[in-house]
């Protein structure tokens, strides 16, 4: 981001020309960085799925053959292929794939035989909920163990929350999920080991897709619970190491913003500790930490295939699991296209956040 602008510090009511400090402003309004992120989001688009399209096809392996081999004689197998276009060259099929694209399509499941659009309709929701509760884990937990950890600095609370961030950053993911699954789901019994909903609950999420979100809006409050049971261990296994880098960046940026010249005079005017915290230190010290949780949010949906495997929750972890062991080429361009358009939106939006939050930052 580039910036321009001008500080000038007056001393005796005359204007001191060594005290002139530039920042660079962007040149640019909100609205076109905005639309000319968006603009630049196609050709990467265009040469993530190029690179993709070219990586699935010229690995070793048919995924008719991954699909049907060993139920199905070899001239149907061929008449498959033939029918799905896999005996053309691959510049043909190269065409066929971006004119689908362009007309709206994004291809037919192998596996399922039903269309991708569909497939990610169905998964995305049960993926979104979990990924969205992991984010309230990771800010509520970080952020308050890091406010903690740095009021308490080198007293014998902050040696635990820092021991704890650097355990819990450590761990692998997929570790902690049967760690949680085995201790609280198996030994103690408190959560359910795995799945969305209990045998005995039958509920339709037929208004967003949410199941957490549909069953409060018909105040059904027996599933919500439900579901959000069920999502508690994905959750924290899934937001321990994020919960973690937070708390340790909050605590480093908190301990030096405490240290400013600004907050030295907020509390010489005899304002309470935890209003100079939360009015005036917290403000600039979760700056660096909204990327954190920015870059957080998309590396949860990557993060979501090994959870949703280890809790088996039909989402599009699951989904592109099952596609990847299938080689089904049209569903996996379609999940990683759509994370790629879920990343570009997030960064965006950090980009707007941080204009909001810094008063230096203008894109005029």
């Amino acid at each position: 981001m580039k910036y321009t602008g001008l500080a000038i510090a007056q001393s005796d009511g005359k204007t001191n020309p060594q005290s002139f400090f530039l920042f660079e402003v962007s040149q640019l309004s909100l609205k076109t960085y905005v639309a000319k992120r968006m603009l630049l989001f196609i050709p990467m688009l265009f040469i993530t799925l190029t690179s993709l399209f070219i990586v699935l096809r010229v690995m070793p392996g048919d995924p008719v053959e991954a699909l049907y081999g060993g139920k199905a004689p070899a001239h149907v197998l061929n008449e498959i292929r033939h029918k799905l276009g896999f005996d053309k060259p691959i510049f043909f099929q190269y065409f066929d794939y971006f004119s689908s694209l362009v007309s709206g399509s994004l291809g037919i499941s192998l596996e399922s035989g039903k269309s991708v659009a569909y497939e990610i309709g169905r998964t995305w929701p049960i993926t979104l909920q979990y990924c969205l509760l992991t984010m309230i884990f990771t800010v509520v937990v970080g952020l308050l163990l890091g406010i903690a950890s740095a009021f308490k600095k080198d007293r014998i609370h902050d040696f635990i929350i820092r021991l704890l961030s650097l355990i819990a950053f450590s761990i692998p993911v997929f570790w902690l999920g049967l760690l949680l699954q085995f201790v609280f789901g198996l030994r103690l019994g408190w959560f359910p080991l795995g799945g969305l909903y209990s045998s005995s609950s039958v509920f339709n999420p037929d208004i967003t897709g949410i199941a957490l979100l549909d069953s409060l809006l018909k105040l059904d409050l027996p599933v919500f619970a439900d579901v959000l049971h069920h999502l508690i261990l994905p959750s924290i296994a899934l937001g321990a190491e994020y919960a973690a880098v937070t708390c340790r960046i909050s605590r480093a940026n908190i301990i030096q913003t405490l240290d400013e010249d600004y907050i030295l005079a907020a509390r010489a005017k005899g304002l309470r500790e935890i209003s100079v915290l939360f009015k005036h230190a917290l403000r600039n010290a979760l700056l660096p930490v909204i990327t954190i949780w920015a870059w957080a949010f998309a590396a949860l949906l990557g993060g979501s295939v090994i959870i949703e495997r280890i809790f088996s929750l039909p989402g599009m972890g699951n989904l592109l699991f099952s596609a990847i062991s299938y080689r089904d080429f049209s569903v996996i361009q379609g999940i990683l296209m759509f994370f790629a358009i879920i990343t570009l939106v997030t960064s965006v939006v950090i980009d707007v956040i941080y204009a909001i939050l810094d008063p230096r930052i203008r894109y005029m």
